[in-house]
């Protein structure tokens, strides 16, 4: 299906979007015909992202299926699906059809960090954030390298690289209690960035006149030597 016919129910664009979407579109189109789902599923992608629609959508998913993109092809298609019955779309159907069938194949990772005082523990998956009411839930992922960091401030930050096999099934990743960090530091005393200095702090800092009387007396002895 040609880029024309997918529009309906997509955001709006302005006619330089539209025009750099269509070619995306197509030359994304060509990429998946000669067999480089890799440098069409961006470009495809790109042109959903201008000016989106159904039919994009699709070809979206399609391309992340062909490139082994489990977790995102089923994503992809599962928004489509939502969006064609809204819109009263027979390709409903197909879509879930891909849905059905990426289901039994979707691999997913599983974050836990348990014990107390994990509070203020941040954890990120390739870059991003995993929030709290996530940990210890099976999200599908992609199959290949994933990286887990957990951090806190005054903590040494853990690292993890985990390889998710393709194919159904779930992986456990457990984040222990995150050691303390000894290279942290109190920072700077505050009234030495210009803040009051508390009380008898002026009276343990040498005053700037009795530093210069200190450096004449001194400077008087070396000439009399």
């Amino acid at each position: 299906q040609g880029r024309s016919l997918v529009a309906s129910g997509g955001a709006s664009a302005d006619g330089g979007d539209k025009a750099a979407a269509l070619a995306l579109f197509e030359q994304a189109k060509d990429l998946m015909a000669q067999g480089r789902p890799a440098e069409a599923c961006p470009k495809f992608a790109e042109s959903q992202r201008l000016d989106s629609g159904l039919g994009t959508m699709l070809r979206l998913a399609d391309c992340y299926a062909a490139n082994g993109q489990t977790a995102s092809a089923w994503a992809q298609f599962s928004e489509s699906a939502d969006l064609a019955a809204k819109l009263h779309d027979p390709r409903e159907r197909v879509a879930r059809k891909h849905i059905a069938q990426l289901q039994a194949v979707l691999p997913k990772l599983v974050i836990v960090v348990p014990g107390t005082g994990q509070d203020e523990v941040e954890v990120k998956r390739d870059g991003i954030v995993v929030p709290k009411p996530v940990w210890g839930t099976e999200i599908p992922v992609d199959p290949g390298p994933h990286s887990i960091v957990a951090s806190a401030t005054g903590k040494q930050t853990w690292t993890r690289s985990v390889d998710v096999p393709a194919g159904a099934g779930a992986q456990t990743v457990t984040v222990p209690a995150l050691e303390a960090d000894p290279h942290a530091t109190a920072g700077p005393v505050p009234w030495a960035l210009g803040a009051v200095p508390p009380p008898g702090a002026e009276a343990a800092a040498p005053s700037r006149g009795g530093l210069q009387r200190t450096l004449g007396i001194v400077a008087a002895g070396v000439g009399v030597v």
